[in-house]
């Protein structure tokens, strides 16, 4: 018997509290989720386990979460990432959209519109996924995602027997 694999988080914040409840939020909706509190540790389960997308914090120890990102996609180029801080400055906005993050996002942003993101990422679901993040202005840069997503390319997520 076939049994399909959850889509895989990585949450990478130094903040315990924020960092556990993001996790049970997305567990309990049926996502297997990895978490550590420094960029060390969050490359290092990179290179044991698939990722379909990173939440990683901007400001955290080890490497901080935009260089974290950038040796992710050392190891797994068509990863997505979404970072989370509490102070998005144009600076931190404009690193991240060079690296190709989909979003900078406000750690008060709303978790239903969260988990909508991440939910649309995780799916493959690229087309509502621009539509509704044009409308809401989540995404860094729509015209570079769309040039970018393939999703035929990343095929099917193997299943587990």
């Amino acid at each position: 018997m076939n049994i399909p694999v959850p889509p895989t988080i990585m949450i990478a914040d130094d903040n315990d509290s924020f960092r556990e409840s993001l996790a049970d939020f997305f567990r309990e909706r049926g996502y297997e989720t990895l978490e550590t509190d420094n960029g060390k540790d969050g490359l290092e389960i990179a290179r044991v386990k698939r990722l379909d997308l990173a939440l990683l914090d901007v400001h955290m120890p080890g490497y901080n979460g935009l260089e974290l990102f950038r040796r992710l996609r050392l190891i797994q180029t068509d990863l997505h990432c979404v970072f989370l801080t509490s102070e998005p400055s144009g600076l931190v906005i404009e690193t991240a959209r060079k690296l190709g993050a989909l979003s900078v996002l406000a750690k008060a942003i709303h978790i239903k519109m969260l988990f909508q993101l991440v939910e649309m990422v995780t799916t493959g679901d690229f087309d509502n996924l621009l539509e509704i993040a044009d409308l809401a202005g989540l995404l860094l840069d729509p015209a570079s995602f769309r040039k970018k997503i393939r999703p035929e390319a990343r095929g099917p997520r193997p299943e587990e027997d």
